[in-house]
């Protein structure tokens, strides 16, 4: 399947207007993506352990045991076009797999989660995370991983009770993401920093 969930679309429309790009060339892609103001990375299949693993003989056994297969279309847009949107500083605000994949791509790494509450429905707020300056925010979870090392250019904006990596932001550049599904369950908090981001 090729596309984005109606969630996507609909969060998107409370910043702009939606573009949905049905296919990305590494070759030309600052041309595709010339008039957009910002990028959301969803969520999806796991990060493939191949990206961040320090020690190659285990893969077969990280791959196998840690985590589902990853899509190949989400790794190669990973890989080869987010690289060069980052390095040109284009927005990015990513939702839970997204937030994952930008750790990763600056240099951090994951870990399994399997004991970290989870959401039977899109609209099940499980567990409360803490950001600073503000009362606790209660959000749904649908992931098993999430950030073990956080990547050096990051700082952390918020956590869950369980110290579970919930939101973080990029020191230099425009660069922010969260753990959970804003699109299933918008919170005034979640607002603010998109519009911030994208505003």
């Amino acid at each position: 399947m090729f596309g984005v969930h109606a969630d996507y679309f609909n969060f998107v429309e409370e910043f702009g207007t939606p573009v949905i790009l049905p296919r990305v060339d590494r070759l030309d892609f600052f041309h595709q993506f010339k008039g957009l103001e910002g990028l959301v990375l969803p969520g999806g299949a796991d990060i493939d352990p191949a990206r961040y693993a320090a020690n190659p003989l285990h893969l077969s056994i990280l791959r196998q045991w840690y985590c589902n297969a990853p899509d190949p279309v989400q790794e190669y847009f990973d890989t080869e076009i987010l690289p060069g949107l980052a390095h040109a500083g284009f927005p990015v605000f990513g939702i839970c797999r997204g937030l994952q994949t930008l750790n990763v791509h600056y240099g951090g790494t994951l870990k399994n989660v399997d004991k970290h509450p989870k959401s039977k429905e899109k609209t099940d707020l499980v567990h409360e995370i803490n950001v600073s300056g503000e009362k606790p925010i209660k959000v749904n979870s649908f992931h098993h991983q999430a950030v073990n090392k956080l990547a050096d250019c990051f700082e952390v904006l918020a956590t869950s009770q369980d110290g579970v990596v919930e939101a973080i932001k990029h020191v230099n550049l425009p660069v922010v993401a969260v753990q959970y599904h804003p699109e299933r369950s918008i919170d005034p908090w979640t607002h603010r920093i998109v519009q911030a981001l994208f505003g």
